[in-house]
């Protein structure tokens, strides 16, 4: 218990606390756009940016960055999650932990392509057609079709809209997404705004249905067989040993101690849902007053072939002792090499010891 108490208290340290309460952005809106922005908000599709004034235009990038947590939310699926897993993946091809961000993940899904010349031109503003051009990709991602019939549209200045566009004006002018203004128009190149790009992606939120199921999911945790990322990266006293098992992604942390303790590990699972589960080791290796209980880092670690087990040995050099003091009763750990199996659907850690040699 004091061990599990302990390791509660680590994650608290190293984590924003969870009754913190959340700043309320601070932004400046149009009366109609309000009520959508504060949506928005709440869906958790403003990413960028999150306050100021929402009535200037938005960059290409930003509004496909917003776009993308639309996508994610159709999946029901938590984006930041899966940018952690895409970096974590990524990082046995650079060696280097490089945390990826909502843009790439826009430009994976195609929600943003490259213009005539090829260039993102993400910091680019966002003409109003070329929205009209995400919104529909985005449509498309969670498995968005066009309706059997087309509704023919007229606006007064139709001539304008370029070719490459009128397909997706048509589609989210019919699903009631983007609409022309008092006057008849729709003003193709005119900069797209901040509200704007929150209006019309919280309309999509609710105007279309969620994914469809059999549409493959983009953020899934899927591999074919088990397998071992070879990777090790030290972050200063850090480190981080990943695997890749059947249903699930694996990471083992080591957090150093001071100068009063040693350092000590936990593991992280995250299953096909991309939610996260952490355990303390199941070994103590020490143990004081003042950072409580520490744990080893794990050796020979592997994992079975059907997906569903993890392996990994443990040394423990010398009896362990409630903090420290060996008259404050037995050993709380043999002194050993233990090997410890866990049950990665459970996490319920089993071990047995043998003695030092």
């Amino acid at each position: 218990m004091k061990k599990l108490l302990v390791f509660l208290l680590l994650l608290l340290m190293l984590a924003p606390s969870v009754n913190a309460a959340i700043p309320q952005p601070e932004f400046q809106s149009s009366d109609w756009a309000r009520k959508d922005v504060e949506k928005a908000i709440n869906l958790g599709i403003a990413y960028y940016p999150y306050d100021g004034d929402f009535r200037e235009p938005i960059q290409r990038g930003y509004f496909a960055e917003n776009a993308t947590f639309l996508v994610a939310l159709k999946f029901k699926t938590n984006l930041n999650h899966y940018i952690d897993l895409l970096s974590y993946r990524l990082q046995k091809v650079t060696g280097d932990f490089d945390r990826k961000d909502p843009f790439d993940v826009a430009t994976q899904l195609g929600i943003l392509k490259g213009r005539g010349d090829s260039s993102l031109d993400e910091q680019s503003f966002i003409t109003r057609q070329e929205a009209a051009v995400i919104l529909a990709r985005t449509y498309r991602s969670y498995g968005g079709v066009a309706p059997n019939t087309a509704k023919p549209f007229s606006f007064t200045d139709q001539s304008d809209i370029a070719n490459w566009a009128m397909g997706d004006v048509q589609l989210m002018n019919q699903l009631g997404i983007m609409t022309g203004d008092m006057n008849g128009r729709f003003n193709p190149l005119d900069s797209f705004t901040i509200e704007q790009c929150y209006a019309t992606l919280v309309r999509l939120s609710e105007k279309t249905p969620d994914a469809n199921p059999e549409m493959p999911n983009p953020f899934a945790l899927v591999t074919s067989r088990s397998e071992i990322v070879d990777s090790i990266v030290n972050y200063g006293r850090q480190s981080i040993y990943q695997f890749q098992a059947k249903d699930y992604f694996i990471l083992i942390w080591e957090f150093g101690g001071g100068t009063m303790g040693g350092s000590s590990s936990h593991i992280t699972i995250i299953d096909q849902d991309l939610s996260y589960r952490d355990y303390p080791l199941a070994v103590i290796s020490g143990s004081n007053c003042h950072y409580g209980e520490q744990t080893p880092l794990p050796e020979h670690i592997s994992v079975s072939p059907d997906g569903t087990k993890l392996y990994y040995t443990a040394t423990v050099s010398q009896d362990v002792y409630y903090n420290g003091f060996e008259d404050q009763g037995p050993p709380i750990q043999l002194k050993g090499v233990y090997t410890v199996t866990m049950d990665l659907k459970t996490g319920e850690q089993t071990y047995t010891r043998a003695d030092i040699k």
